[in-house]
């Protein structure tokens, strides 16, 4: 079992990709090498320790493989750094010394190539990346290959092998910039290399994955007085949100400039839980909720619109809360006034994450 520590270092590590002007972490200080390997830098401050990407995990089932002509293929794949790997890694290059906070290190790209094995020797071809988004962890290649090359990548996925090659970075340093390359793999699986169209979906899967197995925890946002009607208030004070976007049961689709998700199905997207304290008679209080998001954002500004919040189930409190106070948390959570501040909340947490690449630590 894993300790607290190595499970809170996956919970960082795993946080996001930063790069350009949402970075504000501190200038990385010295190269930390493993095997002639860049593994990570350090910082000035003892506690932060920055790691550069080594495995690489591919997107299954989100890729397009299309027929060009009889002897030209295209292949759609999508990669990302998987630092869960390092944990072990960077445990033993620091021993006792392992700073209190990993994360991804702050990159621009540069250029990517990739080789294909046979007997041949090597075949060098250079992955294509496409403008999906700047503002994502994620890679989208896209390969253009012989049927000679098809014939030798069938035969690696068939055994299991990886696609080979490196991938180039900038990386400002207390020094000034510089560039390193580093090794990728990525893995082959055979259904990449039968014939898919690209789908839109392709194109959501950045933001997919932001959201996708996380929870977005937020502190204090609906602290406030609410009206119930009449001369009666509600005051709730030391509010915790947790929030969980469901993609399964979500629809993503671009529209211009913007990419808008929304709800399918009858479950609904949107589940979490609030706690609070109701000033008066001072009762603790934690409702569990699921619901209807529907959300705008726009690539160029990353502003982000809440166009629907649907409340359609809240369960709790249990214990000595009476059907009185019960009835009044549930009022309160329908009313436009608590449904548009946790809105506004919302919006701003999601612009501000999406641009720093953590969407939902």
């Amino acid at each position: 079992m894993k300790s607290s520590f190595c499970r809170l270092m996956t919970a960082v590590i795993l946080s996001g990709f930063f790069t350009g002007a949402a970075f504000s972490w501190p200038v990385p200080h010295k190269s930390l090498y493993f095997n002639s390997r860049l593994v990570g830098m350090t910082s000035k401050d003892p506690n932060l320790l920055y790691l550069m990407p080594m495995h690489w995990s591919v997107q299954r089932g989100q890729h397009y493989f299309e027929k060009i002509s009889d002897d030209e293929y295209t292949l759609g794949i999508i990669v990302k750094p998987d630092f869960s790997r390092q944990i072990g890694l960077v445990t033993a290059l620091l021993g006792s010394s392992l700073p209190t906070l990993v994360v991804p290190l702050p990159v621009s790209y540069i250029d990517s190539e990739l080789y294909l094995s046979d007997s041949l020797g090597k075949i060098l071809v250079r992955p294509e990346r496409e403008p999906v988004n700047d503002f994502s962890r994620m890679l989208y290649y896209k390969i253009k290959f012989s049927g000679h090359d098809i014939a030798v990548l069938r035969s690696l996925a068939e055994h299991k092998l990886p696609l080979l090659g490196t991938v180039r970075y900038r990386v400002e340093t207390v020094e000034g910039v510089e560039e390193y390359e580093v090794g990728m793999s990525i893995p082959l699986y055979p259904e990449m290399l039968k014939e898919k169209k690209r789908t839109q979906s392709y194109d959501m899967e950045w933001l997919k994955d932001l959201m996708r197995d996380h929870e977005m925890v937020l502190h204090n946002i609906v602290d406030s007085s609410y009206s119930l009607g009449g001369f009666f208030r509600v005051h709730l004070d030391d509010s915790v949100l947790r929030v969980r976007i469901k993609t399964g049961c979500s629809t993503f689709r671009r529209k211009g400039g913007s990419v808008q998700c929304g709800s399918k199905g009858q479950e609904g997207n949107l589940s979490g839980s609030l706690s609070f304290l109701i000033r008066e008679p001072g009762f603790q209080v934690k409702t569990e909720f699921k619901g209807e998001l529907d959300l705008s954002i726009d690539l160029m500004s990353l502003k982000t619109q809440i166009s629907g919040l649907r409340i359609r189930e809240i369960s709790g409190p249990g214990g000595e809360l009476s059907p009185v106070y019960r009835r009044v948390i549930s009022d309160m959570m329908d009313s436009k006034e608590f449904k548009n501040k946790l809105s506004e909340a919302l919006s701003r947490e999601l612009e501000n994450r999406i641009m720093n690449q953590n969407l939902f630590i």
